[in-house]
C-alpha cells in the first residue's frame, strides 16, 4: 500500500519543485523589469537634463547675439539718416557710417551649432517623453533647421552685396589717423549700391532679429515643460 503511494509521492514533488522554478524564474523577471524601467528612467531624467542645459547656454547666447546684431541696426538707421539728410560729417557721424559699411554683412547663425542636436532625434528617451514635451521639443528642433537655413542663405547674400557693391568703393590701404575705413562722404552719399546695400542689410538683420526672438520664446516656453518634468521625475527617481 505504502509503495501505491510513491507515484503519487513523487509527482507532488516534481511538481512542487516546478512551481518553486516557475516563481523564481517570474521574480527574476520582475527583478529584471524593474531595473530596466529604473535605468530607462534614470536615462531619460539625465535626457532631460543634459537638453535643458545645453537649451539654457544656447538661448543666453542667442540673447547676446540679438543684443549684438540690434545693435548694428540701430547704428546702421543712423548711418541711413546720415546719407540721407547730412551736408557734413562730425567726426563721431563719420565713425556711425565707417562702422555701418564695414559690418553690412553681419548677421549670426541662430544656433552656431545646431547639428549638435541631431542625436537627439534618434535617441529612446525621445520616445518615452510625454506627448505635449516631445511634439514641443520636435517643433523647436524643426524651427532651428527652418529658420537658420533662411539666415545662413541671408548671411551669404549679404557677403556678396559687400563684396561687390561696398568693398570697391572704400579704401583699406590707408586707414586716417583715427583708424577709420577712409570713404568720400560726398560720392557715397549719391551712390544708389551703397543706399540699397544699407537698407537690404537692415531689412535682412531685421528678419534675423525677429526670428531669434520667436525662437528664444519658443525655447522659454519649452524650458518651463522641461523643469516641470524634471522636478516631477527628480522627486521620484531610484536612488
Amino acid at each position: 500500500m505504502a509503495d501505491d503511494n510513491k507515484p503519487m509521492k513523487y509527482a507532488r514533488y516534481a511538481v512542487g519543485e516546478v512551481a518553486l522554478v516557475v516563481i523564481g524564474i517570474l521574480i527574476a523577471l520582475q527583478i529584471n523589469n524593474w531595473n530596466e524601467e529604473r535605468k530607462q528612467r534614470l536615462d531619460d531624467l539625465e535626457f532631460v537634463e543634459s537638453l535643458h542645459s545645453k537649451m539654457v547656454t544656447d538661448t543666453t547666447n542667442l540673447s547676446g547675439s540679438i543684443l549684438f546684431i540690434k545693435s548694428i541696426n540701430d547704428e546702421l538707421s543712423q548711418a541711413i539718416n546720415l546719407f540721407q539728410n547730412a551736408e557734413k560729417l562730425t567726426e563721431e557721424d563719420y565713425q556711425i557710417i565707417s562702422n555701418s559699411l564695414n559690418k553690412i554683412a553681419v548677421v549670426e547663425s541662430l544656433i552656431p551649432d545646431r547639428d549638435s542636436y541631431d542625436p537627439i532625434l534618434t535617441n529612446a528617451s525621445l520616445n518615452r517623453l510625454d506627448q505635449n514635451l516631445k511634439m514641443k521639443l520636435l517643433n523647436y528642433l524643426a524651427q532651428i533647421n527652418f529658420v537658420d537655413n533662411i539666415v545662413r542663405k541671408n548671411i551669404l547674400s549679404l557677403k556678396e552685396i559687400w563684396q561687390e557693391y561696398v568693398f570697391p568703393k572704400l579704401d583699406f590701404q590707408s586707414l586716417d589717423k583715427q583708424d577709420h575705413t577712409n570713404f568720400d562722404f560726398e560720392t557715397l552719399k549719391n551712390d544708389v549700391e551703397i543706399k540699397n546695400a544699407m537698407l537690404v542689410s537692415r531689412k535682412m538683420r531685421a528678419g534675423y532679429l525677429n526670428a531669434a526672438q520667436a525662437h528664444n520664446s519658443l525655447a522659454r516656453e519649452l524650458l518651463l515643460l522641461m523643469e516641470d518634468y524634471m522636478s516631477e521625475n527628480q522627486k521620484t527617481a531610484p536612488k
